[in-house]
């Protein structure tokens, strides 16, 4: 629940950032919970994103016990 809050408390995208109807790469070094990636492909989307395609480098082995 706090890496969620904290996801959607640290990302907005800037005015006019996305081109619409264009494919976007979300990268980030390492995935825990996720969290990172589904709020800002959340963000993406909502501003008319038609694709994110999520990339990490790495997976941590973290156990997301739920909410």
């Amino acid at each position: 629940m706090e890496r969620r809050r904290n996801a959607k408390e640290s990302y907005v995208l800037k005015k006019n950032f996305v081109n619409k109807h264009q494919k976007y790469f979300l990268v980030d070094d390492i995935m825990t919970t996720g969290s990172t990636l589904v709020y800002c492909a959340q963000l993406l989307y909502g501003a008319g994103a038609t694709d994110v395609i999520p990339v990490t480098y790495a997976k941590d082995n973290y156990k997301y016990k739920g909410d």
